[in-house]
């Protein structure tokens, strides 16, 4: 979940990166993980939540690619954080439409 100082350079974060900004990003996706997890359990699939989850991961993504053309963030960091942002975007979608699709048909 953190960056461990030996991963930060192989990935083209500097070994000073922010414990703040750490402790806040690994928060978040513990707190989303554990959202996940009682939507998975509720079956509620069409949530606002997961919309909105669906869409922050499309933002990783084409964060992580705009910091690579603009920024030259590595092309380790975006395959180690907005390929798998990406994958997750595109499930959560299918799941989305076919949730909507049963609710219609």
């Amino acid at each position: 979940m953190f960056f461990l100082d030996a991963l930060a350079p192989l990935v083209g974060l500097p070994l000073g990166v922010n414990m703040l900004f750490r402790l806040f990003v690994g928060g978040t996706a513990v707190i989303f993980g554990v959202a996940y997890s009682q939507l998975a359990r509720s079956g509620n699939h069409g949530s606002p939540l997961l919309m909105y989850g669906t869409t922050l991961k499309y933002w990783a993504f084409v964060a992580s690619l705009f910091s690579y053309w603009k920024f030259g963030l590595s092309v380790t960091m975006v395959l180690l954080f907005g390929v798998p942002y990406l994958i997750f975007a595109v499930l959560f979608t299918r799941m989305l439409l076919s949730t909507s699709e049963k609710g219609t048909g």
